[in-house]
């Protein structure tokens, strides 16, 4: 509902650009900025409308850009002054982000589900900030911990200050070698990944279709075309290094028949009875036509 009537105690008339409604009440207020907005500057007014009625427990502020998801885990009622969750589709993390994107959908939608995820959300981030500030600037209590478990020194501020400047090389060190580990192992994977494309390329590349594996084709194509059921077009063919394969409607899981036609081999092989069959020419393929009916009808 657009314009959603948001009243403030004695202020009347105050409207929420959205509220998403479920069974006749509001559980969502969306408050929508200019592309140009800085979300920051605009938070206290989706604040003010959060705490209009009971139900509402998500607010989300957007430009069309960056969406920031708050609810009201500090103070009930009350819509908390940091987001839980924050999406923007100019981030390169966006792909990640989807699967939490994922739980407002409308027909999955549970506030229950939300409202925990909300919850754990919150709170890794803010163990992710306080571990980011402490790695840029250890305070004393977070090297007090390595001091206990590498010493047993005495605590002076002299050997407090040394290990904060050994906590920093340290912290910075270990940070650039699991860059270093995690662009080897990428770098790596997309090299094994084109040498498997190369490979199957050069497999292709060695794939030759003969007019005899054709014509056997176009035989069983004929015979399939006299199911009233079947269209011409639902009979078609891959070829690979070790069979040409028959398919119903192109698909491999859907295979009709398998040939294997040498100078030396004619063989046609069906996969609804195992039945392997040499032939002493392809068109002994028309002997056969029970055997392809029951091989096509079996997708029926």
């Amino acid at each position: 509902m657009a314009e959603y009537t948001a009243d403030i105690g004695k202020k009347k008339g105050e409207k929420v650009d959205y509220a998403l409604i479920k069974d006749s009440k509001p559980i969502i207020f969306i408050e929508v900025k200019h592309h140009e907005e800085t979300l920051s500057n605009h938070g206290t007014q989706l604040h003010r409308y959060f705490g209009t009625t009971l139900e509402t427990k998500i607010g989300v502020l957007t430009n069309g850009i960056e969406y920031q998801f708050f609810s009201d885990i500090e103070n009930q009622n009350t819509m908390d002054s940091e987001p839980f969750f924050t999406f923007n589709l100019e981030s390169p993390k966006v792909k990640s982000e989807v699967v939490s994107i994922k739980k407002f959908i409308q027909h999955t939608f549970n506030i229950d589900e939300v409202i925990d995820f909300a919850e754990k959300n919150k709170i890794k981030t803010s163990i992710q900030n306080l571990l980011k500030k402490e790695l840029e600037n250890p305070s004393d209590d977070f090297v007090k911990y390595f001091i206990d478990k590498l010493t047993d020194k005495k605590k002076t501020p002299n050997l407090i200050q040394t290990y904060k400047e050994i906590c920093k090389v340290a912290f910075n060190s270990m940070i650039t070698d699991l860059a270093k580990e995690k662009i080897t192992n990428t770098l790596s994977n997309l090299q094994n990944k084109t040498e498997i494309e190369t490979n199957e390329k050069s497999d292709e590349e060695q794939i030759i279709t003969t007019e005899e594996e054709m014509q056997a084709f176009f035989i069983i194509q004929a015979i399939g075309a006299e199911i009233p059921e079947i269209s011409v077009n639902d009979i078609t063919y891959k070829d690979t290094l070790s069979y040409f394969n028959i398919l119903y409607k192109n698909k491999v899981t859907q295979w009709i028949c398998r040939l294997k036609i040498t100078d030396r081999i004619k063989r046609v092989e069906f996969k609804h009875n195992g039945k392997k069959i040499d032939l002493e020419e392809l068109s002994d393929l028309y002997k056969y036509k029970t055997e392809i009916f029951e091989a096509i009808k079996q997708y029926l």
